[in-house]
């Protein structure tokens, strides 16, 4: 999906995914946006369909055809932190329809950082799970076990020059 209709404080039009927010389009202290898309299908899916989201800024929320399908984390909009984390709402098929369907992602933004959307991949959930088992490995998993083996050099690196200055 590389298309969406922004409902924000400036009003409502159509974007282009991916796409940055404008500071106008929320308040000073934070506010919440919408984008909308929608999503054709020609029969009822046998199997769960997933909605990929590889980047959302601050934190968001999915609908689909005004069903809540999830969040990016678990507490109040306004308490996530999900910069920049990818993200694949999963629906199952009772939720969806013959013909149209309407998704829409709300998203908490506020103006400290850079806020936005990415473009939207909707397909076979399994599928979207193992084609992005790669992204996800290297952008999370491995970006945390770094960091853990920096902290215990560094605490190693700390303890040694402890004990070295003692002697």
């Amino acid at each position: 999906i590389t298309q969406a209709e922004l409902t924000s404080q400036s009003g409502r039009r159509n974007v282009a995914l991916p796409h940055i927010l404008n500071v106008k389009d929320f308040g000073p202290e934070g506010g919440r946006i919408r984008y909308r898309f929608d999503v054709n299908l020609a029969a009822l899916p046998e199997r769960p369909l997933g909605v990929y989201v590889p980047k959302l800024s601050l934190s968001g929320r999915l609908y689909l055809n005004d069903t809540l399908i999830g969040t990016c984390g678990h507490a109040a909009l306004e308490d996530l932190r999900c910069l920049y984390q990818s993200s694949i709402f999963v629906a199952p098929p009772s939720a969806w329809r013959q013909g149209t369907n309407r998704v829409e992602l709300e998203i908490y933004a506020t103006p400290r950082q850079t806020n936005g959307l990415s473009a939207i991949v909707v397909g076979d959930a399994e599928t979207l799970h193992n084609q992005t088992a790669l992204y996800r490995w290297l952008h999370k998993d491995l970006l945390i076990g770094l960091t853990w083996i920096s902290a215990t050099f560094g605490f190693l690196a700390l303890g040694v020059g402890i004990f070295l200055k003692t002697r």
